[in-house]
């Protein structure tokens, strides 16, 4: 499943990362990814349903503090520029604490598993 900010930028990116993905599941809008979105509601939506693997598109800095929130720690200092991935893996689906697989920069590689 692909999660995105409803944002022009967002959503286009999330469509191209829909493509790429084994399946091709469709994209979903989400005004809780939007950069003014709260991390609990944002959260709770990507859990929401325990599913096997989620792809959030969104915004800096809401995105790091969802990953922060899912690794169960408040501060989480990277480098998350546009176009950045970060990939976690939830230790029980649709439950906290994550564990942090890689984190993938623009232009260095593709780490997403299809």
């Amino acid at each position: 499943m692909v999660v995105s900010s409803p944002l022009k930028r967002a959503m286009q990116t999330a469509q191209l990362l829909a493509k790429e993905l084994r399946g091709s599941p469709g994209v979903v809008s989400a005004p809780r990814l939007a950069p003014e979105g709260a991390v609990e509601d944002a959260v709770a939506l990507l859990l929401r349903g325990a599913p096997s693997c989620v792809v959030a598109v969104g915004h800096e800095p809401l995105l790091t503090a969802i990953a922060a929130h899912l690794l169960g720690t408040r501060r989480l200092r990277i480098d998350l520029r546009k176009g950045g991935v970060v990939e976690l893996e939830l230790e029980r689906p649709g439950n906290a604490p994550a564990v942090l697989l890689g984190i993938v920069r623009p232009g260095h590689g593709k780490s997403l598993r299809g």
